[in-house]
């Protein structure tokens, strides 16, 4: 399924949990006091509830990521070294029609 535009502006968060980055996503709500961010398109229509105080926000999904990789603190939540090119990776894969329009480039 793709994305469809919620027109909201810098659409695109990585939220933590106050030590670093827990993960980035798709801001499909906001109202100020609660954000709502979908981890992938096949999530649709559910979302989880974020203070946004616990959000940096984003105009795109690569410029979230790149933030989630620089800011992380070097590890999954399985105490494995994190890789970048993985990180990229999982983006692509929850996000794809993000990519769509550059493949085709």
């Amino acid at each position: 399924m793709s994305e469809e535009s919620t027109g909201i502006e810098m659409p695109w968060g990585v939220y933590s949990f106050g030590l670093g980055p827990s993960g980035f996503g798709k801001i499909v709500s906001d109202n100020k006091t609660n954000l709502r961010i979908r981890h992938s398109e096949e999530q649709y229509p559910h979302s989880s509830s974020w203070d946004p105080n616990y959000v940096k926000r984003f105009a795109t999904l690569e410029e979230a990521v790149e933030h989630y990789i620089e800011n992380h603190q070097g590890f999954d939540i399985r105490c494995n070294p994190l890789n970048p090119n993985e990180v990229r990776g999982l983006a692509r894969r929850r996000f794809p029609s993000q990519y769509e329009n550059k493949n085709k480039d």
